[in-house]
């Protein structure tokens, strides 16, 4: 069973793990982390756009991106 660290003292499993990884992903933006400059999303680059169609297709490929690459639990197939 995969497990990731919620606090020192206590470990989430299952649903908890992957969207805690989801979560990780997609807050931490793209090459901020040393030794893993690929990890993490560009979201944070449409966050005080102005909300238009453009903008909401752009933000939906970021997401898809990152969690297609990143996390292999989940099959994304769409973005709403």
């Amino acid at each position: 069973m995969y497990k990731d660290v919620v606090t020192f003292n206590q470990n989430s499993t299952g649903l908890d793990a992957i969207r805690n990884s989801i979560r990780n992903i997609l807050l931490t933006p793209r090459g901020s982390l040393p030794g893993k400059p690929r990890f993490g999303s560009d979201l944070h680059k449409v966050v005080f756009q102005q909300l238009d169609p453009l903008t909401e297709a752009i933000a939906k490929n970021y997401v898809l991106e990152s969690l297609t690459e990143f996390e292999d639990r989940i099959n994304v197939s769409r973005v709403g």
